[in-house]
């Protein structure tokens, strides 16, 4: 276990690295399609949020097939190999010739198959019509709290007109000095407040798109750090899946052992047992799916598979998941070489 929390430890430090570094990527873009809708929301009556996010998408999904590429540079993909102590164009020391040369290359070459397959067409997958849509609502709530937010303002201004009003009502028969001057401070008071009134019903286009700005400024980071933890869930999943692949698929296997007479030892997918493993159970304060937490230390079958909430996946956050299983899932998968 005291293995298992150090491997998702790390796996977590290397996955909070790549998302700092993308959720500033994702704050660029989405004050790009801000300053966009801003402009049609004060320039048109009927907006058109949808078509905004989708004149984004080529944006969005550059920056998954980044997130993909960065995933991949800092070591993903490579646990297995490192294991079975590969030698992969210098990123990792050889420290045995167990596996052969040519065995290796099955491998190496695979999985550049696989991975150059995956970071072709999965951050197309992930800006899906479903992803769009989500991200359409979530500006289109912006833009209706914001509206919101513009009425509270105009009633909060209505609401200090009245209680002016009844305060000014209750000084009608002032006589002392200083009711008489409370009662002159107040009607100016009023006359502020209804002058503004006016002008804020006048603008009240201008005033919501001022409201929306507020919106925008601070749900941004929310929703970028939220979206570089999905693109680098995905990619932490999909090029250590990817790996796995490789070995499956290559076929390649040990070196023949001396006592064996020359007869190969076997493939080495044998040899590689699957474990899922929930976060919660080594980082404080996190908070657990009870269904993902009742696998984690499971391995998986014959076919690499896990069972989740009746669903069969290779592992977390897989697209065949609903949302509800998947959404900010902070699980991963061990490889380990027994």
């Amino acid at each position: 276990m005291q293995d298992s929390r150090r491997f998702i430890l790390k796996i977590d430090a290397i996955k909070q690295e790549i998302e700092n570094r993308h959720k500033r990527e994702f704050v660029k873009l989405y004050r790009s399609i801000g300053n966009d809708l801003i402009n049609i929301v004060t320039n048109t009556n009927n907006a058109s949020f949808n078509g905004i996010i989708q004149n984004h998408k080529p944006q969005y999904t550059a920056l998954f097939h980044k997130i993909f590429q960065n995933a991949k540079e800092n070591g993903m993909g490579f646990e297995i190999r490192k294991q079975f102590n590969f030698n992969k164009r210098n990123i990792i020391e050889l420290k045995s010739v167990e596996v052969p040369k040519t065995e290796q290359d099955k491998v190496n070459n695979r999985f550049d198959v696989l991975y150059t397959v995956l970071i072709n067409t999965k951050p197309q997958e992930l800006i899906s019509n479903d992803f769009l849509e989500s991200e359409t609502k979530y500006f289109e709530n912006l833009y209706t709290n914001a509206q919101e937010d513009y009425i509270k303002y105009v009633n909060d201004i209505e609401k200090k007109i009245n209680q002016t009003r009844t305060e000014l009502l209750l000084l009608a028969g002032a006589v002392l000095a200083s009711q008489i001057q409370r009662r002159k401070n107040l009607q100016k008071q009023l006359e502020t407040f209804e002058k503004q009134l006016v002008t804020v019903r006048e603008n009240a286009k201008t005033e919501t798109v001022k409201q929306f700005k507020n919106q925008l400024e601070t749900k941004i980071p929310v929703r970028s750090q939220s979206n570089a933890e999905y693109g680098t869930g995905q990619a932490s999943s999909e090029i250590r899946e990817a790996e796995y692949q490789a070995f499956k698929e290559s076929g390649a296997t040990e070196a023949p052992s001396p006592s064996s007479g020359g007869v190969v030892a076997g493939l080495l997918a044998s040899r590689i047992q699957k474990v899922w493993w929930e976060k919660s159970q080594f980082i404080r304060g996190s908070q657990p799916r009870i269904n993902h937490l009742a696998i984690s230390g499971s391995q998986a079958d014959r076919q690499g598979n896990f069972y989740v909430s009746g669903y069969e996946v290779p592992h977390p956050r897989h697209s065949s998941l609903p949302a509800s299983e998947s959404a900010r899932c902070r699980c991963e998968v061990e490889y380990i070489v027994n």
